[in-house]
């Protein structure tokens, strides 16, 4: 697809071809000269052109790269609050905040819904003390958000491994994996 400016251009070299043949009385060499200068700029614009091409792809393809490394910076931002402010703020009311209207739980022990969610916390959430939540590590993929935690006191914690999915900023899907540090181990490898 050629430019305005290409168009334009191409103007200015037709306006001048013709300008130089009418002063030079119908020279054919220089005819010939200026008509092989022609083509050779012609086909220039057209490598630039494709070379214009090309560098709009890869700007298109970093930009579409940022879009998607701050979509999943966010989905990572919203598991962290949420784990903040459900499991170590022991706030009941992140679950209206950040779980959707549809939630799919792959604990065994919970119903599928906020309500189980609810159901679950509300026995011992009044009691039990504030913490900040050690997060170990945290990362995204696609829609899934793993967010690995110590909780519990030395010398034995637990490991707990949670992987959310998300969809439209909201937790719609949850599956986790929780290990006491045991008392004997095979290798020197530490849980966290």
């Amino acid at each position: 697809m050629k430019s305005f400016k290409v168009f334009t251009l191409l103007t200015i070299l037709l306006l001048c071809l013709n300008s130089c043949s009418e002063d030079d009385g119908n020279d054919t060499e220089q005819l010939e000269t200026q008509q092989t200068r022609i083509e050779e700029l012609l086909a220039e614009i057209e490598r630039l052109e494709l070379v214009i091409e090309e560098l709009n792809v890869k700007v298109e393809a970093n930009e579409n790269l940022a879009i998607e490394a701050a979509r999943l910076e966010a989905n990572e931002k919203l598991v962290s609050d949420f784990y903040q402010e459900f499991f170590g703020d022991k706030n009941l009311e992140s679950i209206h905040k950040y779980i959707g209207d549809i939630y799919i739980q792959h604990n065994p022990s919970l119903a599928d819904g906020k309500q189980a969610l609810i159901d679950w916390a509300s026995p011992w959430f009044p009691t039990a003390s504030k913490e900040t939540i050690d997060v170990q590590k945290l990362f995204a993929a696609d829609d899934l958000v793993f967010i690995h935690t110590k909780t519990g006191l030395e010398p034995r914690p637990t490991s707990v491994m949670d992987v959310f999915r998300v969809e439209d900023n909201k937790l719609v899907e949850h599956w986790d994996v929780i290990q006491r540090v045991p008392k004997v181990v095979a290798n020197d490898h530490p849980m966290f």
